[in-house]
């Protein structure tokens, strides 16, 4: 009888421990659920680095097909996937992406920053400035997009509205070398080599590396009159860059 009890017990204790396990991990099925949300949002922003284009392409899908996603997540995961599309050259995906992270989330001043550089990419510059100016709405602190507004603009040879845009993010960011060499540039559109070569010795002391800073100057200091220092330019840029065929020739190229 005594034996028969203890056997019943046991039972029930086993059945009590199974039932608390099976809700145990009921419970620990939604902190998963979020984790692996989580750990597709953070390989689709690629925060941690390292992370392949194609993992990333993946891991923005699945946060954009979640349904536990909030508006917020899903216009990242948009907005991170449409780069992916834009450095491959994808224009017209990434503008799609670039579409539906807005609609997600009006208020985020990337997506209207990124779809401008995807037109620009395209040839469609007045477009970009209108999405530059959206973003810049949202956010004038951006140097980045006065940067890009500013090439937009030199491409349509609008050089003063470029040079007024290179030198408002210069104001935010001294250090971008790449800024000052797109302001030379400007400046050789408006005819001022004097103040190019003034912005390419400064990209070059920022950067001693950049190739078309030392390129760009010896246009300038050519047109100036000052042949052997073009020269010299010109020889440092193709060393640096020996594969580019801009820099072969001397300038002339």
């Amino acid at each position: 009888m005594r034996r028969a009890r203890a056997r019943a017990g046991s039972l029930l204790m086993n059945r009590h421990f199974v039932f608390a396990a099976a809700l145990a991990a009921l419970a620990l099925t939604p902190s998963l659920a979020a984790a692996q949300t989580h750990a597709q949002r953070v390989m689709c922003s690629n925060r941690g680095g390292g992370v392949s284009p194609e993992m990333r392409e993946g891991a923005c899908t699945m946060v954009i097909s979640d349904p536990r996603a909030g508006n917020e997540a899903v216009a990242n995961a948009y907005n991170d996937r449409g780069t992916i599309y834009r450095q491959r050259g994808d224009f017209v995906r990434a503008i799609a992406d670039y579409d539906q992270a807005i609609r997600f989330d009006p208020r985020f001043a990337a997506p209207y920053a990124n779809r401008g550089s995807a037109y620009a990419g395209q040839g469609a510059h007045q477009r970009a400035i209108e999405d530059y100016n959206m973003a810049l709405g949202l956010n004038p602190r951006l140097g980045y997009v006065l940067n890009n507004r500013g090439n937009s603009y030199r491409a349509l040879q609008d050089y003063t509205r470029a040079v007024e845009d290179y030198s408002a993010a210069i104001l935010l960011d001294a250090s971008a070398a790449n800024t000052y060499v797109n302001r030379g540039r400007a400046y050789v559109g408006l005819g001022d080599h004097v103040r190019a070569v003034a912005d390419f010795d400064a990209a070059i002391r920022l950067n001693p590396n950049q190739a078309n800073a030392y390129h760009y100057r010896g246009r300038s200091l050519r047109a100036l009159g000052e042949t052997e220092r073009a020269l010299a330019d010109f020889e440092t840029a193709h060393r640096l860059e020996p594969d580019n065929p801009a820099y072969d020739g001397f300038g002339l190229s």
